[in-house]
C-alpha cells in the first residue's frame, strides 16, 4: 500500500491540478491524505442523510461506525481527525468503514423502494404546471428549472443576488454549486489501468427533494468507485464535475430547463459537450448559459441554440455581506 501511494504521489507531481483556491498545485503525501479525508467526510454526510430518509420513509436505521475497532481508540481517532492529523491507517480504515455502511444502506433502500413507489405513484405521475418568468431580462418557461452555479472564489460573490433573481419565479428550483466552469471528460485516473476511467459523481451534489424517489440508487454513491489509492483524484473531480451535475439535473430532478451560471474560463472538451447534448436534446431540455466571462463557442454554442435556450451576459450585482449589529453603549 505505501509503495503504491508513493508511486501515485510521484506521478501526481507531474500532474498540475487545482488544489488550493483557484491556483494550480501538485500532489504530495499530505494533501493526498487531506483530499481523501474530505471525501470521507462527504460520504459520511451523505450516509447520515440517507439513514435519516430511510428512518422517515421506512424503517429506523442508525449509522454506526466500527473504526477504530480497538476499545477506547475512538476518542483519540476523533481528535486526530478533527485537527486534520491524518494518517494512511486512519483514512483507509475510515473509508472501508464507510463502504460497509453505504453497502448496508443500499440493501435497506432496495427493500424499502417498492412500498414507497406504490405509496407515491399518483404524485410521481402528476405533471407540474409550467411557469414563465424572466432571469436578468431573459424569458424562461419551465415546469422545473434546475440551476448549476459556479462557486469558485471569483464567482461566489455573485451568488446571493443570483439566487434572489431566480426565486422571483422559480421558488422551488433544485440547485447545486460546482467549483469552476469545467466541462471535461467525466473520468478519474485509474492507477492500475494507467488511464482515466468513467466516473459519475452526481451523488456528491444531488439530493432528492420532496416527492422524488429517495431510494433510487442513482442518487447515491455508485459501486464502481476508483481504487483507494486514486480517491484523491476522484474527490477533486467530483467537486468540479459539471457533466455529472447536468446529467443529474435532467435524469434525476427531471428538469426541463437548465440555468448554468459560469464564466467559461475553464477547460471545455467537445467530448463532454457531446455527452451532455445527447441527454439534453433527448429530454427536450432548454439550456441557458449565463456567463460573466467568455461566451459559448463551437459545440456548446450550438447546443444552447438547438436546445431552445439562450446566452445571458448581464453581470449580477454584488450584495455586501450583512454586518453584525453594533451594540449601543
Amino acid at each position: 500500500m505505501n509503495r503504491i501511494l508513493l508511486a501515485i504521489t510521484a506521478l501526481s507531481v507531474c500532474l498540475s491540478v487545482p488544489l488550493f483556491g483557484e491556483a494550480y498545485g501538485t500532489w504530495n503525501t499530505k494533501n493526498i491524505l487531506e483530499e481523501k479525508a474530505k471525501l470521507c467526510d462527504r460520504v459520511e454526510k451523505e450516509a447520515i442523510e440517507r439513514a435519516e430518509r430511510l428512518t422517515k420513509e421506512s424503517a429506523a436505521y442508525t449509522v454506526q461506525f466500527q473504526y477504530p475497532e480497538k476499545k477506547g481508540a475512538q476518542k483519540s481517532f476523533a481528535l486526530r481527525w478533527k485537527h486534520k492529523q491524518f494518517t494512511q491507517e486512519d483514512v483507509s480504515g475510515r473509508w472501508k468503514d464507510l463502504m460497509r455502511i453505504t453497502a448496508e444502506l443500499s440493501i435497506k433502500e432496495a427493500e424499502a423502494r417498492p412500498l414507497w413507489l406504490e405509496k407515491m405513484k399518483d404524485r410521481i405521475n402528476a405533471e407540474r404546471a409550467e411557469k414563465e418568468g424572466a432571469i436578468y431580462g431573459t424569458k424562461i418557461k419551465a415546469r422545473r428549472l434546475g440551476a448549476i452555479l459556479d462557486n469558485s472564489p471569483s464567482m461566489a460573490k455573485y451568488l446571493p443576488a443570483l439566487r434572489k433573481e431566480i426565486k422571483h419565479t422559480f421558488e422551488d428550483y433544485p440547485s447545486v454549486e460546482i467549483w469552476g466552469s469545467f466541462l471535461t471528460s467525466n473520468t478519474t485516473w485509474d492507477p492500475d489501468l494507467k488511464k482515466n476511467v468513467d466516473q459519475d459523481t452526481r451523488w456528491s451534489t444531488m439530493v432528492p427533494g420532496d416527492g422524488e424517489d429517495p431510494f433510487d440508487p442513482a442518487w447515491h454513491l455508485p459501486p464502481n468507485l476508483p481504487k483507494e489509492e486514486a480517491l484523491h483524484f476522484y474527490s477533486i473531480h467530483s467537486s468540479r464535475d459539471n457533466v455529472s451535475a447536468i446529467l443529474g439535473m435532467v435524469e434525476l430532478h427531471k428538469t426541463d430547463a437548465l440555468y448554468w451560471f459560469c464564466d467559461l474560463k475553464d477547460d471545455i472538451a467537445d467530448s463532454a459537450v457531446k455527452r451532455i447534448a445527447e441527454v439534453i436534446l433527448k429530454n427536450k431540455v432548454a439550456l441557458y448559459v449565463h456567463t460573466v466571462g467568455r461566451k459559448p463557442k463551437g459545440l456548446l454554442d450550438l447546443l444552447v441554440t438547438k436546445s431552445g435556450g439562450a446566452v445571458l451576459t448581464e453581470r449580477p450585482r454584488i450584495i455586501p455581506p450583512e454586518r453584525p449589529p453594533v451594540n449601543s453603549p
